[in-house]
């Protein structure tokens, strides 16, 4: 994906390694991006494609050398088949069941996200 802008390059910057927020006793580096003058309004979308996470006015990404696993990983969902310990899991926990709770919340969320990427 491009991340040129026709009028701008956008400015990444690589953070100092500071301490792991996913695995104790490790250090991380990030790749951070501030979006507190971006005009881009498909940026975030080509970020998160990317692989960046959103952490207020700004997009990173871990690029830890020795390290990968905060990584994400992207499933192909109607490629997907469960693993034998997967389908023992799933029958071992058969007993539980999902209950809505909030009824539209989906759409209430989706209004706090928006306003939170404004």
């Amino acid at each position: 994906m491009d991340l040129y802008n026709k009028k701008k390059f956008h400015q990444f910057f690589e953070t100092r390694p500071i301490k792991c927020s996913y695995l104790d006793g490790r250090d991380e580096k990030r790749l951070v991006l501030s979006l507190k003058y971006q005009s881009d309004a498909n940026l975030l979308n080509k970020l998160t494609t990317l692989g960046f996470r959103r952490n207020l006015d700004y997009m990173y990404l871990p690029i830890c050398n020795s390290c990968s696993s905060c990584i994400s990983s992207r499933i192909v969902v109607k490629d997907f088949k469960n693993s034998k310990s997967q389908k023992r899991n799933l029958k071992k926990n058969s007993h539980f069941e999902l209950v809505e709770m909030i009824p539209n919340a989906e759409s209430r969320r989706y209004e706090i996200f928006k306003d939170y990427i404004k």
